[in-house]
């Protein structure tokens, strides 16, 4: 990567270590001349599976690191932050600049749910070349507009999705993005949020966000969709998300996949997201592989509204958007959180 010394990080705990390893596969399979080091912050992996991830990282002749986040995630319950089903590591997310403490030019954070589907090496230059008053490249919101109404953004504001987040270290640090976000955090009731991170980052870093193209970091439960299909699901108006043609031409040139919940996980029972077979493939390829799927037992959102909405997709892709779009306009007069956790 023409000498940018990049990072890779992850956050798991034992029960999303075969989710981990699955995205690290990929991403050493697909950046196998690249050169990089992984970090996994670990909340609790197991040795036996903390070995099958390193025999990974060792087929590929890649470097990994285990950092301990216990003692962090102490550190956050004592703060009485509301974990997000069942997890803490939403919080530790920023923090990853400062956890490790070697010296990087460019530190790719990276979700569990995703596949690096393509070489990672012209977003790293692209994320190294940001201008001084950017600090990290992220996905746009798909939720723009409902997110920014609630949380009081401003129509021209970016709304984002931190589960993929390419930082330029230097902009970051010199911008102290980590302590800004982490005092949000610890002074506003972020329990009204719906994914209670979101909004932190599109109201901290303001101004400091460069938007992913739509290819870069792409979420698989849109791949049915048309590009007015989206934009109509959504109540999105293109000169704030994305355009039609740049929805559709992404197809096929994907470079992050980003499982979100929509239209299910390819882990669970019932999961209809486009491309769900890449993220089967790389799972075989695992030390847990070898049709043992069954016995990946995670939290799934199994709520009502979710089991309409899929029912309806099989039926129609206008009839599951039309669905859709009445749920976020309701969801946006009500204000509630509907993700099933409570404050």
């Amino acid at each position: 990567m023409d000498g940018i010394k990049t990072a890779v990080v992850y956050i798991s705990s034992d029960l999303y270590s075969t989710l981990a390893c699955t995205s690290i596969y990929s991403l050493c399979a697909n950046n196998q001349d690249e050169k990089f080091d992984i970090y996994l912050v670990s909340m609790g992996i197991s040795v036996e599976n903390r070995e099958k991830i390193e025999s990974v990282t060792k087929d590929f002749h890649k470097s990994i690191f285990f950092i301990d986040g216990t003692e962090i995630k102490g550190q956050i319950i004592t703060l009485k932050l509301p974990p997000y089903f069942g997890s803490y590591n939403i919080y530790v997310r920023p923090m990853v600049t400062e956890i490790i403490d070697k010296k990087y030019d460019v530190m790719i954070y990276m979700d569990c749910d995703t596949i690096i589907n393509r070489s990672l090496n012209m977003l790293i230059k692209k994320t190294f070349d940001l201008p001084d008053n950017k600090v990290v490249i992220m996905a746009r919101n798909s939720d723009n507009g409902r997110v920014k109404k609630i949380n009081g953004m401003n129509e021209n504001d970016i709304a984002v999705n931190p589960g993929v987040m390419f930082i330029n270290c230097l902009n970051w640090k010199n911008k102290n993005c980590t302590e800004r976000i982490l005092n949000y955090f610890k002074t506003h009731d972020i329990s009204q949020y719906k994914t209670l991170d979101e909004p932190v980052y599109g109201n901290v870093l303001k101004g400091h966000i460069e938007a992913a193209e739509f290819h870069e970091i792409y979420y698989p439960c849109f791949g049915d969709f048309s590009g007015k299909q989206l934009l109509f699901m959504f109540g999105l108006d293109e000169k704030n998300y994305y355009s039609v043609e740049e929805i559709e031409q992404a197809k096929g040139i994907e470079v992050v996949l980003h499982y979100v919940n929509i239209l299910g996980h390819p882990w669970e029972p019932d999961c209809k997201a486009p491309l769900s077979d890449i993220w089967t493939n790389y799972y075989e390829l695992t030390p847990w592989g070898g049709g043992q799927m069954n016995l990946l037992q995670l939290p799934a959102k199994n709520s009502f509204t979710r089991k309409v909405a899929l029912y309806s997709y099989g039926i129609s892709k206008w009839l599951f958007v039309i669905i859709m779009r009445l749920y976020l306009l309701l969801s946006l007069k009500s204000n509630k959180r509907n993700d099933g956790i409570s404050k």
